[in-house]
């Protein structure tokens, strides 16, 4: 587990971090909206080596009825798809801070609302 954070957080900071590096001190609110917009792309629309070259939003749903893991608060507004890719991306993102995981899960739970919103289309 602890080499797949590595690994996420090592694409993090080479693919956004070090191109959006100024606005860390210039202005914070861009560096964390911008942040959420690449979240979501990484997550959303970029297809990943390890998952099949699918995205992880397209994996854990079609993967999520072979995992046993339960989320340990439900809500009605959360499909269990949704719930367990929420749930894999705060064990992914263990050892970041609190306000990235916000961002993080905001924009994952965007793009799986968008996500789901074509798929009913």
């Amino acid at each position: 587990m602890n080499a797949t954070c590595e690994r996420f957080n090592r694409t993090l900071r080479e693919q956004f971090i070090e191109f959006n590096e100024l606005l860390l001190f210039e202005d914070l609110n861009l560096f964390n909206q911008r942040m959420a917009e690449y979240l979501v792309l990484y997550n959303s629309k970029r297809p990943h080596k390890s998952l099949e070259l699918m995205t992880p939003v397209d994996y854990i749903l079609r993967e999520s009825k072979n995992c046993n893991m339960w989320w340990t608060h439900t809500s009605p507004c959360l499909t269990a798809a949704k719930r367990l890719l929420c749930w894999c991306l705060v064990k992914q993102m263990a050892s970041c801070g609190w306000l990235m995981k916000i961002n993080v899960l905001r924009g994952f739970l965007l793009s799986a609302s968008q996500h789901q919103n074509t798929q009913t289309s």
